[in-house]
C-alpha cells in the first residue's frame, strides 16, 4: 500500500484528495478508510501529557480480491470549526494533526500508513512560487564587459574591473619584461679594482 497527498499544508475547510495504490496479492476483500487524527501533548514541570483523538473518519471503496495495481481516491473534508492550531508559539501546548489510511484485511492484521499535515486558517496557493532573485556577480565571467578606460563605474554596471590600457580588449595582467627600460649598469673604481654590479643597484667594493 503507497498513500499520496499533494501537499502536506492545508486551510481549515479545505478536501484533501488522498491517493492509495494497493497490490491486493489474497483472495480477500478489503476495506480502505482515512482519518484525521489530532494529538495535544502538555508539557509542565519535566512531565508530559499526551491526548490523542480522532477527528473524523472517511470509507473508500473495497479493495477487489486479487487484483494488482489498483488505485483508489479518498477525499477528507476539514471542519471549518473545532480544530485548534498552534504554530510553535506556546512552549507548553503542541498540536498536531496527521491522516492515518487504514486497510481492513479480514482476519489478518490491518495496514496503516500515516501522512502529516499542518494546518492553517490562511489560504494557501500550491500554484505560488516564490520569485528568487539572482546573487550578486562578484567574479568575472564569460562574456562581461570591461570598465572602459576613463569611464566612472556608476555609467557601467557590466564591468568586471577597469582596464588599464584603453587599447587592450584583453583581461588585464602584469607587464611583460621590458615593458620598463631598466637604468643603464655603471661600474665605479675603488683602487685598481674595477666592480660592475650585477643588478642596476649600487655596491660595496670587495675586500680582496
Amino acid at each position: 500500500m503507497r498513500c499520496h497527498i499533494p501537499q502536506a499544508g492545508w486551510k481549515i475547510g479545505s478536501t484533501i484528495p488522498i491517493t492509495v495504490n494497493i497490490d491486493n496479492y489474497s483472495d480477500k476483500m478489503m476495506t480502505l478508510s482515512a482519518s484525521i487524527k489530532q494529538d495535544i501533548q502538555i508539557l509542565a514541570h519535566n512531565h508530559r501529557e499526551t491526548f490523542r483523538e480522532k477527528i473524523l473518519t472517511t470509507f473508500g471503496q473495497q479493495v477487489s480480491a486479487n487484483f494488482i495495481g489498483g488505485q483508489y481516491q479518498i477525499q477528507i473534508v476539514l471542519p471549518k470549526e473545532g480544530l485548534p492550531i498552534i504554530h510553535n508559539n506556546c512552549r507548553t501546548i503542541q498540536i498536531n494533526y496527521s491522516i492515518e489510511i487504514k486497510l481492513d484485511i479480514p482476519l489478518a492484521i490491518n495496514l496503516y500508513c500515516k501522512l502529516p499535515i499542518i494546518l492553517t486558517n490562511q489560504q494557501l496557493d500550491p500554484q505560488q512560487q516564490q520569485q528568487q532573485q539572482p546573487l550578486p556577480n562578484y567574479y568575472p565571467q564569460p562574456g562581461q564587459m570591461q570598465q572602459p578606460f576613463g569611464q566612472p563605474p556608476a555609467a557601467n554596471p557590466n564591468f568586471v574591473y577597469p582596464s588599464l590600457d584603453p587599447n587592450n580588449s584583453g583581461a588585464p595582467s602584469a607587464p611583460p619584461i621590458g615593458f620598463v627600460e631598466a637604468p643603464p649598469p655603471y661600474s665605479e673604481e675603488f683602487g685598481n679594482n674595477s666592480q660592475t654590479p650585477i643588478a642596476p643597484y649600487p655596491t660595496l667594493p670587495m675586500k680582496g
